[in-house]
């Protein structure tokens, strides 16, 4: 491997600058992170020496972080994915490189019991501070984070952080895609059953990079070229941040080095308001997650002393709880700012002892007041017990956490009822029962409030999100006991109920890894029965993306993302529209013509069987849009008569 000597490598920057540096040798793309303590009047080497091996410097941007029952919900239990995907099949020869906050190796979801050595292909290690703590199952774990101790002085193993954690975030998702079976895992008891991973037969690498301050973007540059050197099949990234050109974007410029190495990746960026901001950055080499609902409550009652009763959830379910009618109160009826949101000191000289007190979901103006912390501040006031309440933007989705007091949340629609009877009477009560875990809850899968609704803003001609997978109340490995001090422990290993952006990206990992070890060379959609025979697939090449990029930026921007010249005036540029996506999105714009037809093409390959006849149609479900949208397809119906021939719409 080609190395570099840096030793003239000097700064004038008042602060230590954190530069990713990249080279090809071979095959083989490498990232070296290179720290430079700031010396003053001195300069960056000379002209010279930076073209040797300098590419670009961009400021490096923090990115942020963002199982019992949803393999059956997404079908994997039914008899057909039963035959489309044997249990000793489930994943097995994939490895899914996970880029989180690290894993508890000791959990059981990474017990190796009855999996086979990693593919001779495998190249990683497991470096938990000289310790090979490694196994079948979890084949390979590197930090490329400081540790809190590092220092300009420490030497290299020294300077990273170990690749474990206490935040529970990477153990979470490392299990949800590729976890083993564990039974009798439950949360407080709820949600208990056998939990694991949607790929149970694939192996697990995890790259650390992220501590509790963000994600380093050259952390990630680092450890997806490092992931794919390795040998992972797939890359999953639960985390996202801010939108910014794509040569400008470390996580940009690492997938499509990784599609180019032929590694799957799959994350989800940051998911925000619909008023805040529609969509991050991510292009079309990165798979975008839409977060959903799953048909499973874990179920909390309100009944109102007006007869009305409500439902909704939480993990904490205490059966030492008095099941009687409370005083109900408004945290909101104090007058102070942000009062009902319940934050620190919002209910001080305000008489909630004994009662229940109903708190808006929000987290104020820092962002910072969590629902876990509502229900603390509700019980540090002497209150009974709380009620969660939605605003109209989280709309109707409704989330089971840990809470440390008896509490519930609810929806928008109760949470309105609920004001009104507060407002109505001077004696409001309220009572609230627990219910368990209970299946089969409609309507499911449902987009959760807080997922993306796209379009993405850096480039609105690739629709994204590009699929959906659940993220509401999924049970995975957790590093330790959730729930108040109070809660009794249970016996057997820890797990945690979370919902969230993050959740969904292992599912998707998972399914990958599924349809992988089936079709090797083949990635589809996100319905594993489907997936294992999808009749029509899109092929797309790297040689596409840069066709793609050269219609965004210049040669020099679209050669920092690619990191090799790229001379644009020699390909040939790609439109949004047209690039062979699975999706189609064309964009119109005021000024267009309704004469003048949008073209858009795509180039579908048959896997399934032969012969076959497929037949394009568009479904249109908006009464206006029928009327101003007319659609042609040429041809009408593709005739297969070989396997792997293409055709194009």
């Amino acid at each position: 491997m080609e190395s570099f000597k840096l030793s003239s490598l000097t700064l004038v920057l008042t602060f230590l600058l954190l530069a990713a540096v990249a080279v090809v040798a071979g095959d083989e793309l490498t990232t070296f992170i290179v720290h430079v303590q700031p010396q003053k009047n001195q300069m960056l080497a000379t002209a010279d020496d930076r073209n040797t091996w300098f590419v670009t410097a961009v400021p490096d941007q923090m990115y942020e972080l963002h199982t019992t029952h949803t393999p059956q919900f997404l079908g994997l239990g039914a008899r057909e994915a039963k035959r489309s995907y044997p249990v000793a099949e489930h994943g097995a020869g994939v490895i899914i490189g996970v880029l989180d906050t690290g894993i508890v190796p000791s959990h059981p979801s990474f017990s190796d019991d009855g999996m086979p050595p990693p593919p001779a292909r495998w190249n990683g290690c497991c470096d938990f501070n000289g310790r090979a703590v490694r196994n079948n199952k979890l084949i390979g774990a590197r930090s490329f984070v400081p540790s809190p101790n590092a220092t300009t002085n420490s030497t290299s193993d020294d300077w990273r952080a170990p690749p474990v954690e206490d935040e529970g975030h990477g153990t979470h998702t490392a299990s949800t895609a590729a976890g083993a079976a564990v039974p009798g895992a439950q949360a407080l008891g709820q949600a208990m059953g056998t939990a694991t991973g949607i790929a149970p037969r694939a192996h697990v690498a995890m790259y650390k990079v992220c501590n509790k301050t963000g994600c380093p973007g050259s952390a990630i540059l680092a450890a997806v070229d490092a992931a794919v050197g390795d040998g992972c099949d797939i890359i999953s990234m639960s985390l996202g941040g801010s939108s910014t050109p794509f040569y400008q974007d470390s996580v940009a410029i690492a997938t499509f080095g990784a599609i180019e190495k032929g590694s799957l990746r799959y994350h989800v960026g940051r998911q925000l308001w619909p008023e805040r901001q529609l969509c991050d950055k991510r292009g079309a080499v990165d798979a975008h997650r839409r977060c959903s609902t799953m048909d499973r409550s874990i179920r909390s009652t309100v009944r109102l002393g007006n007869g009305f009763v409500f439902h909704g959830e939480s993990l904490y379910q205490p059966q030492a709880w008095n099941s009687t009618f409370y005083p109900l109160v408004y945290a909101g009826a104090s007058g102070k700012p942000y009062a009902e949101l319940c934050g620190n000191g919002s209910l001080d000289g305000m008489d909630v002892r004994g009662k229940i007190v109903l708190c808006e979901l929000g987290g104020g103006p820092g962002h910072n007041i969590t629902r876990i912390l509502k229900g603390a501040v509700v019980q540090s006031a002497g209150g009974a017990g709380m009620i969660l309440l939605n605003t109209f933007p989280q709309g109707y989705n409704t989330l089971a956490d840990a809470h440390v007091l008896p509490a519930l949340h609810v929806d928008y629609a109760a949470a309105s009822a609920i004001k009104s009877y507060v407002n109505s009477t001077s004696n409001a009560t309220a009572q609230i029962i627990f219910e368990g875990t209970i299946l089969g809850t409609p309507p499911a899968p449902s987009i959760a409030a807080f997922s993306s609704r796209g379009p993405s803003i850096e480039n609105p001609g690739i629709l994204k999100p590009d699929i959906m997978g659940p993220g509401v109340n999924v049970l995975a490995a957790w590093p330790f006991q959730v729930g108040p001090p109070s809660a009794p422990v249970l016996p057997g290993p820890t797990f945690n109920v979370i919902s969230g952006t993050w959740p969904s990206a292992p599912h998707l990992s998972g399914v990958v890894a599924l349809v992988k070890s089936k079709h090797p060379h083949c990635v589809c959609r996100r319905d594993p029965e489907k997936a294992a025979d999808p009749g029509l697939v899109y092929d797309i090449a790297a040689s596409d993306y840069i066709g793609y990029l050269c219609g965004l930026y210049d040669s020099q921007n679209v050669s920092v993302i690619a990191r090799r010249p790229v001379d644009c005036s020699a390909v040939t540029v790609i439109p949004e529209s047209m690039l062979n996506y699975p999706s189609i999105s064309v964009a119109f714009q005021q000024t267009w013509n309704r004469s003048t037809p949008a073209v858009v093409e795509r180039t579908v390959k048959n896997v399934g069987e032969v012969p076959s006849v497929y037949y394009a149609a568009v479904d249109i479900f908006d009464d206006d849009a029928t009327e101003a949208l007319i659609c042609h397809f040429a041809p009408g119906a593709l005739f297969n008569s070989s396997k792997t021939k293409e055709g194009r719409l």
